[in-house]
């Protein structure tokens, strides 16, 4: 299999562990994981760089219009993985203001670096060959 398809995978998948981490950590309410805080469409915007990285040829890259899709689709999950952290910042700001302690949780940034890890093996499958 390409390599850049491996690093498109493992990037989805880790994703998709970093909805279980702790995106927000607030004396009121506890821990918020990613699914509570509403993050896991950051999945269905890096789906298709991963359907694409297990469809077609896999000893080869993505094909130019596929690699497009695939980068366009993980730059919008991006953009939405941002703003979740923008929102744990926010939440974390009020919860310090109210209680004096909040917190921004790991989860939050793990999923911005899995994206960007995601959207570095599509950029890497405009390879053809490797």
């Amino acid at each position: 299999m390409h390599f850049a398809r491996w690093i498109i995978l493992i990037g989805y998948a880790l994703a998709a562990a970093a909805l279980a981490l702790p995106y927000l950590s607030a004396p009121l309410i506890g821990h918020v994981n990613g699914v509570e805080g509403d993050a896991w469409p950051v999945l269905l915007f890096l789906f298709p760089a991963a359907l694409l990285a297990l469809a077609g040829d896999r000893g080869e890259g993505f094909g130019p219009v596929s690699a497009v899709v695939a980068i366009v689709s993980c730059s919008v999950a991006l953009l939405f993985a941002v703003a979740k952290v923008a929102d744990a910042a926010d939440a974390a700001d009020l919860a310090r203001a109210a209680s004096g302690d909040g917190s921004i949780g790991m989860g939050a940034w793990a999923l911005v670096v899995t994206t960007l890890v995601t959207i570095g093996g599509c950029v890497a499958a405009l390879s053809r060959r490797v």
